[in-house]
């Protein structure tokens, strides 16, 4: 069986849902029983570990040494995309943070529904970047 899913993902919150076997969309439980996990990613500089979402935040805030990163959709359509960030002692590309922000988003989703997504369909805003299509089309 295909599974096919919509993903929002947000500047604060992502979120992904799928249709019922009645035809309805509902929305997955991706972090602790919630519907929403926030767009937020923690390296942590100890042990070399990766948390998302609220566990990120929690990490954080409790004085983890690490590397916290949010709001992680505002790099598309702008010249950051293309660029890299120091975590610790290695270089990531924003384009590779999205990904593993994205793909933990996915792992999640295939955890709750016992199977493999394969096909997604991805929300978009209106407009990424306000006054500049250009900008507006690469993100």
């Amino acid at each position: 069986m295909t599974l096919v899913c919509g993903l929002d993902f947000g500047t604060s919150n992502s979120t992904i849902a799928r249709l019922n076997t009645g035809g309805v969309p509902e929305l997955l439980k991706l972090e602790d029983g919630r519907e929403t996990i926030p767009s937020v990613i923690f390296f942590g500089f100890e042990d070399d570990s990766v948390h998302f979402g609220r566990q990120a935040v929690a990490e954080y805030v409790t004085g983890a040494d690490g590397r916290l990163m949010r709001s992680l959709k505002s790099v598309l359509g702008t010249a950051l995309i293309g660029d890299s960030t120091r975590v610790k002692a290695r270089s990531y590309g924003f384009l590779e943070i999205l990904g593993i922000f994205i793909a933990e988003l996915k792992r999640r989703a295939e955890t709750e529904l016992d199977g493999a997504v394969e096909s997604v369909v991805c929300g978009r805003p209106v407009h990424f970047v306000d006054d500049d299509p250009v900008a507006d089309a690469a993100a």
